[in-house]
C-alpha cells in the first residue's frame, strides 16, 4: 500500500523525481548544506503561486475571454484576441495560468466556429503566446524568477534585455495569426453568468510580490503578508501550489551547490558557457532535453552572461514539447478537449516551434 502510493508519488512529476535523485546522489558524493538553497527564489515562487491561484479561482480571465469572443467577427479576429490576451496574461499571471484558463475557453469556442486544422494551429499559437509573453516580465515564469533574483537584475535592467524580443515575439505572433483565414463564424452564446470574483486583496498581495520580486521591497514578511490577505479569502488556495515545482528547485539547488565544489564538473560547465554566444546557445539547447526551468537553474551558476542566459532559457521553451512545462500543460488541456487531433497537433507543434526556435537564435546570435 505505501509502496504503490510511494510509486505514484513519484510518477506524477518525472522532473521532481529525477531531481530528487540528482540531489540526494550530489548530497551523498559532496555534502548536505542548507546554504545551497535560495532562500528568496523559494519565497517568491510560493507567494506568487498563491496569490496566482486566487487570482485564477476570480475567474476574471475567463470573463475576459469571453467577452472578446463576443466582439469578434471573423475565424481570425477570434484566434488573435485570445491570443493577444494568453501573451499579456502571462506576463503577469505565467503562461501555465494563462494557458490552463483560456485554452479550454478557446476549444470550447473553436470546436464549433473553426475547422479542425484551424483549432489545432491555434491551439499551437495560444500554447506559443503565453510562452512567449511570460519571457519578457520578470514574473512570468520560473526560470526569469530564478534569473532575476541570482544575477541581482535591476527592473530597467531586465525590460532592456527582452524588449528586442518582446518585438520580435510580438511581430511572429502576429504574422502567424494572418494565417487564420479571415471569415466570419457564428456560435451560440451561452446565457449564463461566468462565475467571477472581483475581491481586491489578491490584486494587492500580487503587487507586493511583484514589488519582491523586483527588489522593490526586501523584506521576507512582505511575502507573509500577500499570502496571508489571500488566505483569508481565498483558504483552499494553499493546497493548490505546486510542492512539485518547489521540491524541484530545492534539489537543484543541491545539485549545483555540490557540481560548483568539484572542480572538474564546475570547469566543463564554466567552459560550455564561457562566452555569450555558447551561453545562448547551450542554455537553449539545454533546455530541449531538460525543459528550460532546470537549464536555468544549472548552468546559470557558472557563467556572467545573464542577458543570454536570460534569452537563451525562454527561447529554448520553443521547440521540443518538453522544453517547457507549459507546453505540457497545453498539450495535456488539449488531449481532453481533441484527442482525436494529437497527430495534428504534433506536426503543426513541431514546424512552428522549431521554426521560430531557428528564427529567434540566429537573430539574437547577432543582436
Amino acid at each position: 500500500m505505501v509502496g504503490e502510493k510511494l510509486k505514484i508519488f513519484l510518477t506524477k512529476d518525472p522532473t521532481f523525481t529525477i531531481s530528487l535523485i540528482g540531489a540526494l546522489g550530489s548530497c551523498l558524493f559532496g555534502r548536505f548544506d542548507v546554504g545551497f538553497i535560495d532562500s528568496k527564489v523559494i519565497l517568491a515562487l510560493f507567494g506568487l503561486m498563491v496569490v496566482i491561484e486566487a487570482l485564477k479561482s476570480m475567474g476574471v480571465l475567463k470573463w475576459l475571454a469571453d467577452r472578446l469572443t463576443v466582439i469578434t467577427a471573423t475565424k481570425r479576429q477570434l484566434v488573435q484576441a485570445l491570443v493577444g490576451l494568453a501573451f499579456v496574461a502571462s506576463m503577469v499571471l505565467t503562461n501555465d495560468v494563462a494557458i490552463l484558463t483560456l485554452l479550454p475557453v478557446f476549444l470550447l469556442i473553436a470546436n464549433q466556429a473553426l475547422t479542425k486544422k484551424e483549432l489545432v494551429f491555434g491551439t499551437v499559437l495560444l500554447i506559443l503566446a503565453a510562452n512567449l509573453g511570460s519571457s519578457v516580465f520578470p514574473t512570468g515564469n520560473p526560470q526569469n524568477i530564478y534569473l532575476f533574483s541570482y544575477y541581482q537584475l535591476e527592473l530597467l535592467t531586465f525590460f532592456g534585455w527582452v524588449l528586442p524580443f518582446f518585438l520580435v515575439a510580438l511581430f511572429s505572433l502576429l504574422s502567424l495569426t494572418m494565417l487564420v483565414p479571415n471569415q466570419s463564424f457564428h456560435i451560440e452564446q451561452e446565457k449564463k453568468q461566468a462565475n467571477i470574483s472581483w475581491k481586491i486583496s489578491p490584486w494587492f498581495s500580487l503587487l507586493m510580490m511583484l514589488a519582491y520580486v523586483t527588489n522593490l521591497l526586501t523584506s521576507w514578511w512582505w511575502v507573509g503578508l500577500a499570502v496571508g490577505l489571500v488566505l483569508v479569502s481565498f483558504p483552499k488556495v494553499i493546497k493548490k501550489v505546486d510542492y512539485l515545482l518547489l521540491g524541484t528547485f530545492i534539489c537543484f539547488f543541491f545539485i549545483v551547490g555540490n557540481l560548483a565544489e568539484n572542480e572538474e564538473l564546475a570547469q566543463f560547465l564554466r567552459q560550455s558557457v564561457q562566452n555569450a554566444s555558447m551561453t545562448l546557445w547551450v542554455s537553449a539547447g539545454v533546455s530541449q532535453i531538460i525543459s528550460n526551468v532546470p537549464a536555468a537553474l544549472l548552468l546559470a551558476p557558472f557563467t556572467d552572461h545573464g542577458r543570454a542566459m536570460v534569452l537563451g532559457t525562454n527561447i529554448g521553451g520553443m521547440g521540443t514539447i518538453i522544453a517547457s512545462l507549459a507546453n505540457l500543460i497545453g498539450y495535456k488541456v488539449f488531449s481532453v478537449y481533441s484527442g482525436d487531433q494529437k497527430g495534428r497537433f504534433f506536426t503543426y507543434f513541431s514546424v512552428v516551434n522549431f521554426g521560430l526556435l531557428a528564427v529567434f537564435l540566429l537573430l539574437f546570435s547577432i543582436i
